[in-house]
């Protein structure tokens, strides 16, 4: 009966692409603007007003399983290289969606807080917070911290980053997070680290030899073009 159902939903939304359906995973950070910014852009042309959705959000890895086990039509997240034993380039099709700039969260009275100029060299010398294993993000903050010199004095390690960003308002640490513009700066402070180059990569995943309805591929076209135009070819970050 369910693959009658599922059956049933595809032809409709093949005889009717206007009235489709989407399911969307992300990650955490996404939530917080370009996820808004995206579905209210692409509800504002007149043929997508009955395009309906379903959203998810979790770390890149649960995401991209749950994407193999077809839960979501497409999903926004980092580059993992692995499902299982799998190259995880066999089984998803990678596009790149956004860049976002890596920042250190400082609690307001704390010394980084007021320094001129911060340097990776200044991270190592005070407690962090640091994204898990199980986070898309982890490589890439081993990856900054060990331009450092020293050994970094990790502390917590947590998942998602608005969690991160609580342990650092009360003092628990410091921590490499992604630019969240929205964060309560009466409480954190948001330092750009003027030596790390390194940007957190994400990307629109959708799985390969899988049937993408036309509501899904008219999304996924519309979210390349917009990302296109409004941040890779004007160089900005999220």
């Amino acid at each position: 009966m369910n693959s009658l159902n599922h059956g049933n939903l595809l032809i409709k939304q093949l005889t009717n692409p206007d009235e489709g359906h989407v399911n969307l995973g992300f990650t955490y950070t996404l939530g917080q603007r370009l996820v808004p910014e995206i579905l209210s852009n692409f509800k504002k042309v007149k043929n997508n007003q009955n395009i309906s959705f379903t959203l998810g959000q979790s770390n890149s890895a649960s995401l991209l399983r749950d994407l193999y086990d077809e839960k979501y039509d497409i999903v926004f997240s980092s580059h993992i290289d692995q499902i299982g034993d799998q190259s995880a380039d066999s089984i998803f099709a990678y596009q790149k969606l956004v860049e976002q700039e890596i920042v250190l969260a400082v609690p307001t009275n704390h010394p980084l807080a007021t320094q001129k100029h911060i340097l990776l060299k200044d991270l190592t010398q005070y407690p962090m917070i640091i994204f898990s294993q199980s986070s898309g993000l982890r490589p890439l903050i081993d990856k900054i911290l060990k331009q450092a010199p020293g050994k970094p004095k990790i502390a917590y390690q947590v998942e998602e980053d608005h969690t991160i960003a609580g342990f650092v308002e009360y003092g628990l640490g410091i921590a490499l997070i992604p630019n969240l513009t929205q964060l309560n700066n009466k409480k954190i402070i948001l330092r750009h680290v003027e030596d790390n180059l390194l940007k957190h990569q994400l990307y629109i995943s959708v799985k390969r030899d899988h049937f993408i309805t036309p509501s899904v591929q008219r999304f996924k076209k519309f979210t390349s073009t917009y990302s296109q135009n409004n941040f890779i070819n004007k160089g900005k970050y999220i």
